[in-house]
């Protein structure tokens, strides 16, 4: 248990903890909760950018980003409680080989880039934009999720401590590949990657490792999408 909630089913794990339905037992309501998992530094560090992530998101308020209600970096386990979206990713679409009409790809990302114009306007970059952090409601409706990497303002550096690039090599940036100060540009470009893949059936730069795709990423043009 976690708080007044109790967890129900685990929806997902990362690299930072496990998200799991959870319910709500004095409002009667569900919600998605992220759970600290074992540290991927130290406590300390996890612990403050856990913590960062819940602030993050606490600043947005948007119809396309995923909404947080409540965090708490005091207690074991750490917690952040987010809307439960009772949907897909766009990872699972892609994967299905789900065929979208144009004008649907066109509306959904349209609402994508409204969510992420909203977050830049809070001097948020997301560093880490992917089908999977998309998720689309019941409603159809697509929802920025997962601002586990994001910072506020521009970013100096992209590595942690362990000196691993941050981020997934896919979709990044050739100035996050290259570990340089990143802009907001960095996320409209990993978004232009995420509509590349949706129209063309496949991403635009690929390679047989990680660091094959950063250096494509770096030195090559993508083909045409046609």
């Amino acid at each position: 248990r976690v708080a007044n909630f109790t967890l129900t089913a685990m929806i997902g794990a990362g690299g930072m903890g496990a998200i799991f339905k959870a319910y709500h037992r004095s409002l009667d309501r569900h919600a998605a909760i992220k759970v600290l998992s074992s540290p991927v530094f130290d406590e300390h560090d996890s612990l403050i950018r856990f913590e960062e992530e819940a602030r993050v998101c606490s600043r947005m308020n948007h119809p396309n980003v995923v909404q947080v209600f409540d965090f708490d970096v005091s207690t074991r386990p750490a917690y952040i409680v987010f809307e439960l979206i009772d949907g897909k990713n766009l990872k699972q679409l892609i994967k299905k080989k789900t065929v979208m009409p144009l004008g649907h790809i066109l509306d959904m990302m349209t609402q994508v880039f409204m969510g992420l114009f909203h977050a830049h306007k809070q001097g948020i970059i997301h560093r880490d934009l992917k089908p999977a952090n998309i998720l689309i409601d019941k409603d159809g409706v697509p929802k920025i999720a997962d601002f586990g990497l994001a910072k506020m303002g521009g970013v100096t550096s992209n590595k942690t401590k362990a000196g691993m690039v941050l981020g997934t090599p896919l979709y990044m940036s050739p100035e996050q590949a290259a570990e340089r100060k990143l802009t907001t540009a960095s996320d409209i470009y990993s978004m232009g990657v995420i509509l590349f893949e949706l129209l063309g059936g496949a991403v635009p730069l690929d390679g047989p490792n990680d660091m094959q795709i950063l250096l494509a990423h770096l030195k090559e043009a993508p083909p045409l999408v046609s």
